[in-house]
């Protein structure tokens, strides 16, 4: 049943069960294990109930469906994802409309001095087609300044390529409404340091991904070798 607002008792009132599941059951804040555990024991949630899933995350059901209680000030983080040796990093179902922008936080060691790229992905596919527009400004630490950029790409570029080893890189982007069915646009911070010649870059980048279809998931590819490192997904609060 859903809560029945507040209700003040005198002394002497007696509490009856319909008021104890009203007014403190169904207006608690409830916690589970996990959401499997939670639909078990409450398999008609209303409006307005209030749980917590172990790991941190406070929900609400909105009458729809549970959704994320923002805890975090403006990020809440929706998932993050531990690679190692790999060419290509996936997420899956991190979109939706609960939050219409998002901000992605990468690190990596990578193998080899290749650029590192990005595309979005609904269903567990990547959208690959030339409709990714970008460009920016590229600074090494010995004082050159050069622009990085493309048109008609299928792919976005979050680092441009070095010729170096041991490599370490990192990456803070946001992506602006890529699960609404209207054009992205993305911007992006990226690092890197080239361990064999002690040579930091910086590189800034923003651009559109010209696609009104709604994704759910993305992709960081590394265009040669592979890659060992951490990600996470955050939404933004509006």
């Amino acid at each position: 049943m859903s809560g029945d607002g507040r209700k003040t008792w005198s002394a002497g009132d007696i509490l009856t069960a319909a008021d104890l599941n009203g007014y403190v059951m169904d207006q608690a804040v409830m916690n589970f294990a996990g959401t499997a555990a939670r639909a078990s024991a409450i398999p008609s949630p209303s409006a307005g109930m209030v749980s917590h899933i172990g790991g941190g995350t406070v929900q609400v059901y909105n009458g729809t469906a549970w959704t994320n209680v923002d805890t975090a000030g403006g990020l809440v983080k929706i998932t993050d994802s531990t690679f190692s040796a790999q060419s290509t990093v996936s997420v899956n179902n991190c979109f939706s409309a609960t939050y219409q922008n998002y901000m992605i936080v990468f690190h990596a060691t990578t193998s080899a001095g290749s650029e590192i790229q990005f595309r979005l992905r609904g269903s567990g596919t990547d959208y690959s087609g030339a409709q990714h527009f970008f460009g920016g400004t590229r600074t090494t630490s010995g004082a050159s300044v050069s622009g990085t950029g493309g048109a008609s790409q299928t792919f976005a570029r979050l680092i441009t390529a070095t010729g170096d080893s041991n490599r370490l890189n990192g990456s803070v982007f946001t992506i602006q409404r890529p699960f609404d069915a209207a054009v992205k646009t993305f911007a992006a911070i990226g690092q890197r340091f080239a361990g064999g010649t002690s040579e930091y870059t910086g590189e800034t980048v923003g651009g559109i991904i010209n696609s009104a279809v709604s994704y759910d998931g993305f992709s960081i590819l590394f265009s040669a070798g592979n890659m060992t490192g951490t990600l996470r997904v955050y939404g933004i609060r509006n």
